[in-house]
């Protein structure tokens, strides 16, 4: 199954329809797929996550690390959510991930305020 939504930012409302009738719910299908979008603001960049961290100020304004990792929890949970109902939820148990200014397999390019982001 995938699924793909566009979100260009704010919160996704998708898959809630039967969010609180757990007899209307299918199964997860193992090898599930699901892609959201958001398009990278300053408050997205590495200057701006928190400003108490005095070294990242001096920081050039692109897309940090936490908000990525974040970005891509949001996916996880907004793709699952079809399949769980209200109190269920999941989380995650290893991440691996990295972002290079240089475009190669498997890494997230570094993202610039105004680059959408997939």
């Amino acid at each position: 199954m995938e699924t793909s939504v566009e979100r260009l930012p704010g919160p996704s409302t998708s898959g809630l329809e039967n969010y609180d009738d757990p007899t209307n719910l299918d199964p997860c299908p193992i090898g599930l797929r699901h892609s959201e979008q958001f398009a990278v603001e300053s408050r997205h960049t590495v200057p701006e996550v928190d400003t108490s961290w005095l070294g990242f100020q001096d920081m050039p304004p692109v897309l940090a690390t936490a908000m990525m990792v974040a970005f891509i929890e949001q996916t996880c949970i907004m793709g699952l959510r079809p399949f769980l109902t209200r109190g269920q939820h999941t989380v995650g148990i290893q991440l691996n991930v990295g972002h290079s200014q240089e475009p190669c397999h498997r890494a997230v390019p570094v993202a610039p305020i105004d680059m959408q982001y997939r």
